[in-house]
């Protein structure tokens, strides 16, 4: 329900802040989203290996520190 309704804005590869902050080796997709009705970008991005091993969990959440979101992880099932 939390992606229900949101438009990609914008697609881009993890910052080097970014990288460094959640200790990865390597830079991932990030997937921005803008929710109607919030003014704050969102996020979406997996976290597994790119070689489709296997389902991977994708992490969400606000660019805004500020902003708590229900859900912030889609978990592998």
């Amino acid at each position: 329900k939390a992606l229900v309704g949101a438009t990609i804005t914008g697609v881009r590869y993890t910052t080097d802040a970014e990288q460094k902050m959640m200790g990865w080796d390597n830079k991932g997709a990030v997937l921005v989203l803008k929710k109607k009705g919030k003014p704050d970008p969102y996020y979406i991005f997996p976290q597994m290996d790119d070689e489709g091993n296997d389902a991977g969990a994708l992490a969400y959440g606000c660019f805004n520190p500020k902003v708590k979101v229900k859900e912030d992880l889609f978990p592998v099932i």
